[in-house]
């Protein structure tokens, strides 16, 4: 109950980031015809020659943004210390798992069972 209305807020602000999401798309394509158009009525030629440029210039930014996107991906290294010490609690387990295997198949145990002593009731 005491979580609802975070996820509820939560919710909206999501929904309110995707519609802005779309809005700035739409925008930018937008964008890109003007380019295109303006293209088109700065150097004269034909408006098909005009989005071909704007669509060139387009791919070029995405492949350099994808360059520099590539470049810090593989950078990314893993959680190294976290892999290590679950190793070592793994190997920890297996250990305690084979002494208490070893003990429990031994022939003799160390030390000496205790007898147990009767349990009275008090009336």
């Amino acid at each position: 109950q005491e979580l609802t209305p975070a996820a509820k807020n939560a919710g909206i602000g999501g929904g309110m980031f995707g519609a802005a999401l779309y809005f700035v798309l739409n925008a930018l394509i937008l964008l890109f015809i003007a380019g295109a158009l303006g293209i088109w009525a700065w150097l004269g030629v034909p408006i098909a020659v005009a989005f071909v440029i704007m669509a060139g210039v387009m791919i070029l930014i995405a492949a350099i943004l994808g360059l520099i996107g590539y470049a810090r991906v593989r950078k990314v290294k893993g959680p190294e210390q976290t892999i290590a010490a679950g190793q070592q609690t793994v190997d920890s387990v297996k250990a305690a798992i084979e002494r208490g295997n070893a003990a429990a198949t031994a022939k003799e145990i160390e030390g000496q069972v205790q007898p147990q002593h009767a349990v009275t009731s008090r009336r």
